[in-house]
């Protein structure tokens, strides 16, 4: 019976955990989302690249605990995504900054979208 009581225990345990990091990485991507929308199409040389580097000081910031459930090439995807916008600005290619700004936000939602929450992920 004590046995039967610690499985059930370790299972919500397993699911409390599994809710948590879906509802914390769709929350980060949503913040990672907001922070790329409000980059201009057209970059400004001077405020775009900090914006940029706002947006990843905070994967940075969230870079260890995100480590341990997604990817690490679905983040260093994401990262490479940022220093490419910012080397566009430098060199004033526009064309592939928004490209690029494209498929960063592509890749945030594809993140968002294989982290929710269901009943694949849970069991």
């Amino acid at each position: 019976m004590k046995g039967c009581i610690i499985a059930g225990i370790i299972l919500l345990t397993v699911i409390a955990l599994v809710i948590l990091n879906a509802v914390y990485v769709r929350r980060l991507s949503e913040e990672l989302l907001r922070g790329l929308d409000q980059l201009p199409m057209v970059p400004d040389p001077l405020d775009t690249p900090k914006r940029i580097r706002e947006l990843e000081a905070v994967l940075e910031k969230h870079d260890a605990i995100l480590g341990l459930t997604v990817p690490y090439k679905a983040l260093d995807e994401i990262r490479e995504g940022l220093v490419t916008m910012r080397a566009c600005i430098e060199v004033g290619d526009a064309e592939t900054y928004w490209e690029t700004c494209r498929l960063v936000g592509s890749l945030l939602s594809e993140l968002a979208r294989l982290e929710r929450l269901s009943a694949e992920n849970v069991f």
